[in-house]
């Protein structure tokens, strides 16, 4: 699924500056029906496995959301949490400015 739905041939401007030739945007699997529903067992069956007790997960809005989305519902016991900057024009430290990269979606 992975491969089908996130993986993309073309010429693609990275964060770095550098190009490639290929660009792998999780997100187009991540806010799949099925894919969220895998991606909610397979963190469950990790965090079970690592015998860790956890109350709550999280990350930084926008990649961790559907992640967090995913095991939260899949769990039924582990809250999510999203972390978000309060940046805007000037952009003061330690926040920095988007930059047009990769296909320039949804920053």
């Amino acid at each position: 699924m992975l491969a089908h739905k996130s993986f993309r041939l073309g010429e693609f401007q990275l964060s770095s500056g550098s190009i490639s030739d290929y660009y792998i945007d999780c997100r187009a699997t991540t806010l799949d029906a099925r894919g969220a529903q895998l991606v909610g067992e397979v963190f469950l069956a990790e965090i079970r496995e690592q015998g860790w007790e956890a109350a709550a997960i999280g990350g930084l809005t926008m990649g961790a959301d559907p992640i967090v989305v995913a095991l939260a519902v899949t769990s039924g016991t582990i809250h999510g949490f999203l972390v978000r900057t309060m940046c805007a024009p000037p952009v003061p430290p330690p926040c920095k400015p988007s930059k047009p990269h990769a296909t320039m979606a949804l920053k």
